[in-house]
């Protein structure tokens, strides 16, 4: 089960808040913190009250400390410690709301769901009052994160006894799967994907055995599809019913073992993941997922029933948490740029190689967006390890190159005018200057005060300080692909969605091409898939994003994506069993 936990960066920065509040006092978390870590939190608490009787005007000792210091703890996975130090920090300031949600957070962490939901409910009822939220939050946004969180403790475990893969009666192949975009802002939801038609569907909730669907994606109404499930002797579901036009489909769960949670340490990060596998007894072939930018975790919304599919196909598939989200832990680094996450991708295959439900000699991995450079990176530091590599929505152009034509792409479908968009394309192009160079900040800073308030502001963002924006330059916006790309040995497939309004795909296609080149040529397989959007279904605009975005009124995902997927899998797994032979008989 997996819940929400806020980023170890936020709470030091409500430290930082309330520590310049009281500049001329030492932060009496970093005392305790040590102390937990060395000697325990008994001494830790001992210590702490201790010196709020003898010290109390040499230590700030608001509420923030203990609250950093018990996140701290949680991150490091020393669950009874933090818990401890969070019951102190509520002992110390019984008003605290969030001294509350932040118990019941440690208590979901640990699957105390009784005591997560208490506590939750607990500091619901505090908030009426005006001194029960932190000055750094509001209590309407209190309350809604708390709200979500209760939700989440409520749905998960409800859905992953539902999730797997189905054999319908009339032959379909059924993917039930958990889909929480952006992790920890919205509640997760459980989606339905079939094929051969690539039809997909947000189930909706009538009771915990009982869902519908509507017409498209997330639409509830016209109720189009009611799915039942039947419980097996085991817990998990063993049977759904299908109902659509008065007709009732029986799909029998496939036998297969249960996804098994996994755990691997990578640069001082504990990452968790899920291991999906056709069947026990064998190795086979394997893919590790790696997932596209933002609070991204194993139910990124399509990765479940992508590793629905590939098991189908005969693949183990590994996914995991994006350090810092999830279940994965931030390790030595708060925010993760592209080599950080390409260590871990590379962990992952590492890791997956070792498992006696994966053949070490064909793993290979598939990145997603932002994860295709993150691929694309690991793949060339392990040419022995990865046996293929799958670019899908990206990879091929710089992040700068690829940022330049989404915002233009974007305002375009949003219907902006050709001087607006041309506007907005030159301040992109002071942006990335500011942050290649370091230099222009000042005229940077009037230019963006002065279209703070640009309605195509929200499409090409700013940077907060020179800082940040030399680091992201350094760190993501330029890197090159093709100094990995070219130097690559393995056979490489890049999926790209036609009308994908995110990714440049003529420029992408064209520059993956002229990375392989003369004999490597062969290694390379480029499809683009006709009418596909950046998630690859089947769009008319490829909106997916903003007011304009037509996601929830889809309907399927664009043929020619799994299909394409399927058929270059195959023909790799020939020719790796055909080079495997060869070996075995020389």
């Amino acid at each position: 089960m997996r819940f929400v936990r806020r980023s170890l960066v936020a709470a030091l920065l409500v430290v930082a808040l309330a520590h310049r509040a009281s500049a001329a006092r030492e932060p009496i978390g970093n005392v305790i913190l040590a102390i937990a870590n060395e000697q325990g939190a008994n001494e830790a608490i001992a210590e702490y009250l201790h010196l709020r009787k003898t010290a109390v005007h040499q230590y700030d000792f608001s509420e923030p400390q203990l609250n950093a210091v018990g996140y701290r703890l949680l991150q490091d996975k020393k669950t009874d410690e933090a818990i401890a130090i969070f019951e102190l920090n509520i002992a110390m300031f019984p008003r605290s709301a969030n001294a509350r949600d932040s118990l019941a957070e440690a208590y979901a962490r640990v699957g105390n769901t009784v005591a997560a939901r208490r506590e939750y409910q607990r500091a619901l009822s505090m908030l009426g009052r005006s001194d029960a939220a932190p000055s750094n939050q509001s209590a309407a946004f209190l309350k809604a994160n708390i709200r979500r969180q209760i939700e989440r403790l409520r749905r998960y475990p409800i859905y992953e006894s539902l999730t797997g893969l189905y054999r319908a009666s009339d032959g379909r192949a059924i993917s039930i799967s958990i889909a929480e975009p952006n992790f920890g802002t919205t509640p997760p939801t459980l989606r339905l994907t079939e094929w051969p038609s690539g039809r997909v569907r947000t189930l909706h909730e009538r009771s915990e055995s009982s869902y519908v669907a509507g017409p498209s994606l997330d639409d509830a109404s016209p109720v189009q599809l009611r799915v039942d499930f039947l419980p097996g002797d085991d817990g998990r579901a063993a049977l759904l019913t299908l109902v659509e036009e008065n007709a009732t489909v029986i799909a029998m769960r496939i036998a297969m073992p249960p996804v098994e949670r996994v755990v691997f340490r990578s640069s001082g990060a504990e990452i968790e993941g899920s291991l999906s596998t056709p069947g026990s007894g064998e190795r086979h072939p394997a893919i590790v997922l790696v997932h596209g930018s933002g609070k991204a975790t194993r139910d990124t919304p399509g990765f479940g029933e992508l590793a629905n599919f590939l098991v189908l196909e005969g693949f183990t598939v590994l996914r995991y948490d994006k350090r810092g989200y999830g279940e994965s832990t931030t390790g030595e680094t708060n925010y993760p740029f592209l080599d950080d996450l390409a260590r871990d991708a590379a962990t992952a295959v590492r890791f997956l190689r070792s498992r006696a439900e994966a053949d070490p000699q064909r793993v290979g991995l598939l990145g997603f967006s932002e994860g295709a450079w993150v691929a694309g990176i690991a793949a060339s530091h392990m040419p022995h390890d990865v046996a293929f590599l799958i670019l899908l929505s990206g990879g091929g152009v710089s992040p700068s190159q690829q940022e330049r034509y989404r915002v233009r792409a974007e305002m375009e479908a949003a219907g902006f005018n050709d001087a607006t968009i041309a506007d907005a394309s030159r301040y992109m192009d002071l942006k990335f200057q500011v942050a290649r160079t370091g230099t222009d900040w000042s005229r940077y800073a009037r230019r963006a005060r002065s279209m703070r308030r640009s309605p195509w502001m929200r499409y090409t963002g700013r940077w907060g300080t020179l800082e940040f924006a030399k680091v992201a330059w350094a760190q993501v916006l330029g890197y090159e692909p093709a100094t990995r790309l070219s130097a690559i040995e393995m056979p490489v497939l890049a999926i790209l969605g036609e009308r994908d309004l995110l990714t440049p795909v003529d420029d992408t296609a064209s520059s993956l091409r002229s990375s392989f080149v003369g004999k490597r040529a062969t290694l390379l397989d480029v499809a683009i898939v006709p009418r596909a959007n950046h998630l690859m279904l089947e769009s008319d605009s490829g909106a997916i994003r903003f007011s304009q975005s037509e996601l929830p009124r889809l309907e399927r995902y664009a043929p020619g994506y799994f299909e394409s997927l399927r058929a270059w899998l195959g023909r790799w797994c020939e020719s790796a069993g055909s080079r495997a032979g060869d070996t075995e008989s020389r």
